[in-house]
């Protein structure tokens, strides 16, 4: 696909559309960190990272497509650029009537790469779309939601959303854990194609999840800062 120009991350569920929608009480707190940007964003800033390099501005906004009776938003979305003159957008929401959107996208210079709502991973590179298959050792979901896990866990529509997912989420997961089982067990010099997460990726990731709240308090584009003390 080239070198990568174009990120899109375009999210719209029906989660806590309506008025008789219920969350937890973090979540629905600013001073409790609540909210869906703070839930979700961390996640898509480190795929933007993976994917594009570092994120050098933000431009972001928070609010609420339907009326609920807490102050946090369900809604949010972000503008960003990378250092590698990179661009993008971020628009989420869990607050959206039917029907549902869910969709990512990389662009380049010879193709795109995206995925639609089914996990489904496409590329054309000018040839043609096609579906690439599932890397050897990552593992397709196969495990069943426990129904009564998810109503002993879940007492509200957030967190009942979240456990009826964890079939979804069983396979990444495993993939996941076995690429840091195989790091530990065999060393620096071991190969992966899970690239290790490290504390200094945790820093950068806050480091722009920090400027994405400034910039929402401020209405401006705020800078990431390059150097972060840990």
């Amino acid at each position: 696909m080239g070198d990568p120009r174009l990120f899109t991350h375009v999210r719209l569920s029906s989660t806590l559309a309506g008025p008789d929608a219920s969350v937890p009480a973090w979540f629905a707190s600013h001073g409790s960190f609540g909210g869906w940007l703070n839930a979700e964003v961390q996640h898509i800033i480190d795929e933007i990272r993976l994917l594009l390099g570092d994120i050098a501005t933000v431009t972001a906004g928070e609010g609420r497509t339907t009326d609920h009776a807490w102050a946090a938003g369900e809604t949010f979305s972000i503008q960003f650029t990378t250092h590698a003159r990179a661009f993008g957008t971020i628009l989420s929401s869990v607050g959206c009537p039917p029907p549902g959107v869910n969709m990512q996208r990389v662009s380049g210079t010879r193709g795109s790469l995206w995925t639609d709502e089914h996990g489904t991973i496409s590329v054309d590179d000018g040839s043609g779309p096609r579906v690439l298959d599932t890397p050897p050792g990552v593992e397709a979901a196969t495990a069943a939601t426990d129904d009564t896990l998810t109503e002993l866990i879940a007492s509200n529509s957030l967190s009942r959303a979240l456990a009826g997912a964890s079939s979804r989420l069983m396979g990444p997961t495993v993939s996941m854990c076995r690429a840091l089982r195989d790091r530990i067990e065999s060393g620096p010099s071991g190969t992966t194609d899970i690239p290790p997460t490290t504390f200094d990726d945790g820093v950068a990731n806050t480091a722009v999840h920090m400027a994405i709240l400034r910039s929402i308090v401020t209405g401006r584009t705020e800078e990431v800062p390059t150097t972060v003390s840990a």
